[in-house]
């Protein structure tokens, strides 16, 4: 896990669904990069807070998820057949 800080940087709204015009954002965080999941269900899950009270931001997020098994051929699959 590592924290990352992205500088200024433009949104379009179109990327997000909004009828608005472009906007500007800034990020500012603890991001984490996983090695592939293997084929099947995995749940990930983490919490956090910042401040103090009453001004406590917290968060308990919970992701579920169901990674496929590549198929025979796709991009990046372990059958050797230089793909």
């Amino acid at each position: 896990m590592s924290r990352a800080f992205c500088v200024l940087f433009v949104l379009a709204a179109q990327l997000i669904g909004s009828t608005g015009g472009p906007g500007t954002s800034v990020s500012d965080g603890y991001f984490v990069m996983l090695a592939p999941l293997s084929a099947g269900q995995h749940t990930i899950h983490f919490k956090g807070s910042e401040g103090a009270a009453p001004n406590t931001f917290t968060l308990d997020i919970t992701y579920h998820l169901t990674v496929q098994p590549k198929a025979v051929g796709q991009l990046g699959d372990d059958d050797d057949d230089q793909d």
